[in-house]
């Protein structure tokens, strides 16, 4: 879902709508984000990863998605915005209690015992 509404936010920027407001987000803020992405994606290509570690890794995506933010803090020239941030705040809000719920499970099975040893 959130795929869908951020290439629908990217057809409205296409069609030279403004998206305002995010110049509060540092460059290399950005950058590091992306190498953790990028570095957690690696090491699931080569299978290198326990489940926890990978459902910790989403749950701080989607923190770091909240915490920032972005949704709520930038706005555009396009009507489509409002309800598109608006959904992808509701959905984020959702991953993060899923995926909560998800760390615990694995804590409970012994996942994270087994990462630490």
């Amino acid at each position: 879902q959130h795929a869908a509404l951020l290439k629908t936010l990217i057809a409205v920027l296409e069609r030279g709508h403004i998206l305002s407001d995010v110049g509060r987000y540092d460059l290399r803020s950005i950058m590091q984000e992306i190498e953790f992405v990028a570095e957690a994606a690696r090491k699931l290509k080569l299978g290198r990863i326990s489940p926890y570690e990978a459902v910790n890794t989403a749950l701080k995506i989607e923190r770091s998605l909240k915490e920032g933010e972005f949704y709520q803090t930038s706005s555009s020239d396009a009507p489509e915005y409002c309800f598109v941030a608006t959904r992808l705040v509701e959905y984020t809000e959702k991953h993060i209690a899923h995926l909560e719920q998800e760390v615990g499970r694995l804590i409970d099975l012994g996942d994270l015992a087994l990462e630490e040893s």
